[in-house]
């Protein structure tokens, strides 16, 4: 139960920064370097932020993958939500993307790989 609490903990942080940093963003009119893509599909800087945070977690919380990975799944659903309400979740001001929240498979996907290995770094170290 306290793996569970921990874990709903780290991800209230995540969210919260992610929130936060689309509030400065809109306010200041930032653009987001994150959006930048790596020519592969549709990754971007935000697809290695799936894969450092899910690595994190799946080194943190081994025994709970299938768990790590439902609340990134979760997560996408959420992203898509929130991108149809643009003016709440989104702010339109930017010049770097008119959407900033989109939920994508490759962010699962990129959630995987991240949790295996960190699954795998502290199952095998």
């Amino acid at each position: 139960m306290k793996e569970y609490m921990h874990l709903l903990l780290y991800t209230g942080i995540c969210m919260t920064a992610i929130f936060i940093r689309g509030f400065l963003r809109c306010k200041y009119n930032m653009s987001d370097f994150l959006l930048i893509k790596l020519n592969i599909g549709d990754l971007d800087g935000w697809s290695v932020t799936h894969v450092l945070y899910n690595l994190f977690l799946g080194y943190q919380f081994p025994n709970l993958f299938v768990e790590i990975m439902l609340l990134g799944i979760i997560w996408e659903i959420l992203e898509t939500i929130f991108g149809y309400f643009p003016g709440v979740f989104d702010c339109k001001v930017t010049t770097d993307a008119d959407d900033w929240w989109f939920g994508r498979v490759s962010d699962i996907i990129m959630n995987f790989i991240g949790a295996s290995i960190g699954y795998s770094l502290k199952t095998f170290l």
